[in-house]
């Protein structure tokens, strides 16, 4: 899985990259073939942010698999790197784009997930959270080819994107116990 040659802007263009100006868009299966020569029976997962929910970016992401696929390239799976808010997405939004990779026969994998909270924290905001997580874990569940959640950290003792306006709350408290 590669975290960081993320493809696509989130209106669903291709993101501006060397690779891009050097080979063009073909740079993507290569990079897919390239892996599966170096390892055979790795998993390859095209893996990206925003695209929670059917939106112009996730039927790019569509559209990408297709390409690659047509370059005789191998693709396995889409990773979601689930940067949340408390606001959304449901869960019926978070099935959509699940069901409509796997009938492309790819397996779904939720990466990165986190569901920040605006401050000051107050019980609308944590009740928003708890429902996007529950929401989440249930869209995996409910979705066959999702394979998998990997959280985005895990105490609230190491704070990852925390701002004076925005806090990441995580499984584990300050002092790394689940309480």
């Amino acid at each position: 899985m590669s975290r960081h040659v993320i493809a696509l802007l989130e209106d669903g263009s291709y993101r501006p990259s060397e690779f891009l100006n050097v080979i063009g868009p073909s740079y993507i299966p290569i990079a897919f073939k390239a892996a599966r020569e170096a390892d055979p029976d790795a998993k390859l997962y095209y893996n990206d942010f925003e695209i929670d929910r059917v939106n112009n970016k996730t039927e790019a992401v569509r559209k990408l698999v297709e390409f690659v696929r047509a370059n005789n390239a191998p693709i396995d799976g889409i990773g979601r790197q689930a940067h949340l808010g408390a606001k959304g997405p449901t869960q019926q939004e978070q099935e959509a784009v699940h069901e409509s990779w796997a009938d492309l026969n790819l397996d779904i994998a939720i990466t990165e997930l986190d569901v920040g909270l605006v401050l000051p924290l107050n019980e609308k905001r944590v009740q928003g959270q708890i429902r996007v997580f529950r929401d989440t874990a249930a869209a995996c569940v409910n979705t066959k080819r999702c394979v998998g959640i990997v959280l985005w950290g895990y105490s609230d003792r190491v704070r990852l994107f925390l701002t004076s306006k925005m806090f990441t709350a995580f499984i584990f408290s300050d002092s790394d116990c689940p309480c």
